[in-house]
């Protein structure tokens, strides 16, 4: 999805991309997603999910703890300020 989007449409596609896809998979399923992504991608997806997430829980944090403990060393300093 939004590969062939010109460049600067990217971001905001895959952002509306992965907010729907948060409300029909599983948080497995979602670091999935990202992991399919290019790198340059990459960290817009988990902070996008992250987000997500959090509005559809109201706020809970436990499905994004789960998903923080699912993605990549590498971006783990986007979950920073959920898991302090």
């Amino acid at each position: 999805f939004c590969q062939d989007i010109p460049s600067s449409y990217k971001e905001e596609c895959l952002k509306q991309v992965m907010g729907n896809l948060v409300y029909n998979e599983s948080v497995v399923e979602l670091n999935n997603e990202c992991n399919s992504l290019p790198p340059d991608l990459k960290s817009i997806c988990i902070d996008s999910i992250i987000f997500y997430i959090i509005q559809r829980d109201y706020g809970k944090f436990d499905n994004v703890k789960l998903f923080c403990s699912l993605i990549s060393k590498e971006y783990k300093n986007l979950c920073a300020k959920i898991e302090s």
